[in-house]
């Protein structure tokens, strides 16, 4: 596919460009063909003055006849040859669809008209969306999203809210798994995000154990959990409540499929739109993490999709492709 030029402020200058030729070759071919027909008649004039001219004449008379058919037939092959080619950028939309217009003005109302278009279009499809998926008490079932946003930058924290799986914790449990979270994250909204991982974890992969306090005790995924939920030591409130409001009220900070994070130091390489990173430098480049392109390695053999640092001090958060098809066949 050949791309053209995007319908924007440098489509308008390709434009004005392509009108005031355009408006040119109306003048030229008016003056060409009187040029042409005035040095043909003289060609003819001197032939028929001089004999010894005839064969000059024919020449120059062919000549002119074949300049006049390159000078005519070059724009329209040319413009053909964009409409063969399917000359349109990705979405299908571009300068050469507007280049039948009489004017730059007459393609910016036509963009403007367009864009109000769109505008409606995207304000009808949200309200369908947020009627679809409102949820107006927390006693929503497991798995129903009240809202998602997958941004395409690489930005910390998440603005994804998700209705779980709500965990009947005694104080003592929800201090051990806190205690965890805290460890692992250390403030409260990255401590949310390791609640939300634990919970995803036990439903999605933690089917054996008997209660999510066994799972992040004994699965061995969590570091140094044991110790931590036997033993926890100082949890601050705002990390309390944090996680309390995942495990207990159900308020998840990241979509349920997310079941993956590693230390950077666990990490072995990560390939970023076809590019891959495995310096010691590179692979701890945050810019080089775009949220669901950039595919993660980890030393221990897992691979999956980079979805978000819940702040500027976490571990890179992802899902496996396994997670994320079970959680979108439940929806």
């Amino acid at each position: 596919m050949f791309y053209f030029a995007a319908v924007d402020q440098a489509c308008l200058t390709t434009l004005g460009i392509f009108f005031f030729l355009r408006e040119l070759l109306k003048y030229v071919s008016i003056i060409i063909p009187i040029g042409l027909i005035l040095m043909i008649s003289i060609d003819i004039f001197k032939g028929t003055i001089s004999f010894e001219e005839h064969p000059k004449v024919i020449q120059y008379v062919v000549r002119r006849l074949i300049y006049a058919m390159v000078i005519f037939l070059i724009p329209s092959s040319v413009f053909s040859l964009f409409n063969i080619l399917e000359i349109t950028d990705n979405n299908g939309k571009s300068c050469w669809n507007y280049a039948g217009e009489l004017s730059v003005d007459e393609v910016k109302k036509v963009m403007e008209d367009n864009e109000k278009k769109m505008n409606e279009e995207v304000d009808r499809l949200r309200e369908e969306i947020a009627k679809q998926y409102h949820v107006k008490a927390k006693t929503t079932t497991l798995r129903t999203i009240v809202s998602a946003n997958s941004s395409g930058s690489n930005n910390t924290g998440s603005n994804t809210v998700v209705v779980g799986q709500k965990y009947n914790l005694s104080s003592s449990d929800l201090k051990s798994l806190a205690f965890v979270a805290y460890k692992e994250q250390g403030s409260a909204v990255g401590a949310a995000a390791e609640a939300t991982l634990m919970a995803n974890r036990y439903e999605l992969h933690g089917k054996k154990y008997s209660s999510l306090k066994s799972y992040v005790r004994d699965s061995g995924w969590f570091a140094h959990s044991k110790s931590r939920i036997d033993s926890p030591g100082f949890v601050p409130d705002a990390v309390m409540s944090s996680v309390k409001d995942v495990l207990v009220n159900g308020n998840r900070t990241l979509p349920l499929y997310i079941d993956e994070h590693d230390y950077f130091g666990d990490i072995s390489k990560i390939v970023t739109s076809g590019k891959t990173y495995d310096g010691y430098v590179s692979k701890r480049w945050r810019s080089h993490y775009i949220p669901n392109n950039t595919v993660i390695y980890n030393k221990m053999g897992a691979t999956y999709t980079f979805y978000v640092f819940p702040t500027s001090g976490s571990d890179p958060f992802g899902y496996t492709k396994a997670a994320k098809n079970k959680i979108d066949s439940l929806n």
